[in-house]
C-alpha cells in the first residue's frame, strides 16, 4: 500500500469521471472516488508556494491517493475500506495544516454516491 499527498490546483468532479463502471464516488472533500486503481480524495486546504519558488505556485486544494496492489473492487465492502482509510489520513493532514475547517472530511465516511 503506498499513500501520496500533494498539493493541486483543481480537481475532478464526479461528472468527469462518471463513464467508468468501476469508480465507487463519495461525497466528501471536494472529490473522492475509489477505482480498481485505489483512492483518490481532493479536499480544500489553502497552500502557498515560498516566495522565489518559480516551480511551484499557491494552490487550493490537496490530493491524497491511495494505491493497493488488493485494490481490485470486491462486493465486500472494499471500495468503503479503501476510503475510510484514506480519509482517516487526511483528516489528520488538514487538521496539521490547520484546514479541517474547509477540508469537508467527516469523522465517519458516509455512504457511496449512487446514481
Amino acid at each position: 500500500m503506498d499513500i501520496e499527498f500533494q498539493a493541486a490546483e483543481s480537481h475532478p468532479t464526479a461528472r468527469d469521471e462518471n463513464t467508468r463502471n468501476d469508480q465507487v464516488n463519495y461525497p466528501i472533500g471536494a472529490y473522492a472516488a475509489v477505482s480498481t486503481n485505489g483512492a483518490n480524495l481532493f479536499f480544500q486546504c489553502p497552500t502557498e508556494a515560498k516566495k522565489g519558488d518559480s516551480l511551484q505556485s499557491d494552490t487550493k486544494y490537496v490530493k491524497a491517493a491511495l494505491y493497493s496492489a488488493s485494490a481490485k473492487l470486491r462486493s465486500d465492502g472494499s471500495a468503503d475500506e479503501l476510503m475510510t482509510i484514506l480519509n482517516s489520513i487526511a483528516r489528520h493532514v488538514a487538521a496539521e495544516a490547520e484546514c479541517t475547517a474547509v477540508a469537508d472530511l467527516p469523522e465517519k465516511l458516509p455512504k457511496p454516491i449512487t446514481s
